[in-house]
């Protein structure tokens, strides 16, 4: 069953069995059968279509956000980006709580404060975005790869390559056997 209701909403869901009511904004789901609610204390709270009745408070308000362009020095040596994930290549939404991927130069240069001082972001690639914890040898490969054709670019100075935590130290380590 498919709601043609839009993410964001304001929401009242009522279970069909008992007096329970519950209020807050309409979040995706990744399960067809289930509504995903974020209530006023920040819980997001799942239910089951065929057990509430869903009724819309209040359209969600859509926010066009565009990113400031950051001037940069082009001075500084160009440096180029390789995002395969991670907090500092995302972006959060407050409302809802959830983190998608923003691989924007602007994005980056606010989120890593004192970059643009340094250095000039000249190429952002994103070979693919996955959790670092389901990185892969095939991973490492395309990444490998990736650097090399970056390197060999005629001004190019360096790589930084955007990743997740939890495996970093392994990529790290597989990427120092693959690269000179």
């Amino acid at each position: 069953m498919k709601l043609d209701i839009e993410t964001g909403a304001k929401v009242r869901i009522k279970k069909k069995k008992g007096d329970e009511e519950y209020e807050g904004m309409l979040l995706e789901s990744h399960d067809q059968s289930t509504i995903l609610i974020k209530t006023k204390n920040g819980y997001n709270v799942g239910f089951d279509k065929k057990e509430v009745e869903l009724k819309v408070l209040e359209k969600p308000v859509k926010k066009e956000e565009k990113e400031k362009e950051i001037e940069q020095d082009k001075k500084l040596p160009e440096i180029a980006i390789i995002v395969t994930g991670g907090t500092i290549a995302s972006k959060v939404n407050y409302e809802t709580g959830a983190v998608s991927p923003n691989p924007e130069i602007s994005s980056l240069l606010k989120n890593i404060p004192g970059l643009d001082k340094i250095a000039r972001i000249s190429h952002i690639e994103v070979p693919f975005l996955t959790l670092s914890g389901n990185m892969t040898p095939d991973h490492w490969k395309k990444l490998a790869k990736k650097t090399c054709e970056l390197v060999n670019k005629k001004n190019i100075k360096g790589v930084v390559i955007l990743h997740g935590t939890d495996t970093m130290h392994f990529t790290s380590s597989a990427l120092s056997f693959m690269l000179r």
